[in-house]
């Protein structure tokens, strides 16, 4: 039912609708399959035949992740923190990530 707005969406946010090559769905919501291999990863809907690598191969199956209303856009983002040091403490890691409409929303990432 909604895959017009998808589509319509995939138009105006083109790079909000990466398919990420992976084996399984279940690797892909561990994050097996992020960042994008070397040879990139393509986007699906409107600009879908501008990829330049190779998405021929026999069994080769693509994921991505959709926003659950609005435009349907979702980007995915890696964070890695390293800790020095000999005294341990307690506590909780949270990200924000801000762009150009403000802070989208906070997350807490490990406690």
């Amino acid at each position: 039912m909604r895959s017009h707005k998808y589509y319509s969406s995939s138009i105006l946010y083109p790079d909000g609708f990466l398919g990420y090559p992976c084996a399984s769905y279940e690797e892909f919501q561990e994050n097996g399959c992020f960042p994008c291999p070397v040879t990139g990863c393509p986007k699906m809907g409107h600009y879908a035949d501008q990829f330049q690598g190779n998405t021929s191969a026999v069994g080769q199956t693509f994921f991505l992740n959709t926003g659950e209303s609005g435009n349907f856009t979702s980007w995915r983002y890696r964070v890695s923190v390293t800790l020095a040091g000999k005294k341990e403490m307690s506590g909780s890691f949270g990200i924000a990530l801000y762009g150009s409409n403000g802070n989208s929303e906070q997350y807490e990432i490990f406690k």
